[in-house]
């Protein structure tokens, strides 16, 4: 059996720190991520975090302005199998009024 997933993990942000955390009905083994940035900041850090043992949140995924990444830009993520997933925003600077949104994206 397959599910699709498709959720925003980050709507408008405006602050740093993690985001809620989605539940997955089945393991995920593809999977895309999105983040979309508003107000012109100088920088943004963020990442994909999920659950791989049950305990320990794991970074699959880091999206950095700084680095090259592109607002709106999909970034497709090797097979992970994963059950929980979060956004979290590490910096967020400059810029007026900026917003961060994070969309994960995958089929299991």
């Amino acid at each position: 059996m397959t599910q699709t997933a498709a959720i925003r993990l980050l709507n408008a942000a405006t602050a740093t720190g993690d985001g809620a955390v989605f539940n997955l009905a089945f393991p995920q083994l593809a999977a895309a991520v999105q983040m979309e940035v508003t107000g012109s900041p100088s920088r943004v850090v963020a990442s994909l975090l999920a659950l791989l043992d049950g305990g320990t949140w794991d970074t699959i995924c880091l999206l950095d302005t700084n680095e090259g990444y592109l607002s709106g830009e999909i970034v497709n993520l090797f097979p992970t199998p994963v059950r929980q997933v979060k956004a979290n925003v590490g910096t967020l600077t400059g810029g007026t009024n900026p917003t961060v949104s994070f969309y994960f994206t995958s089929r299991g």
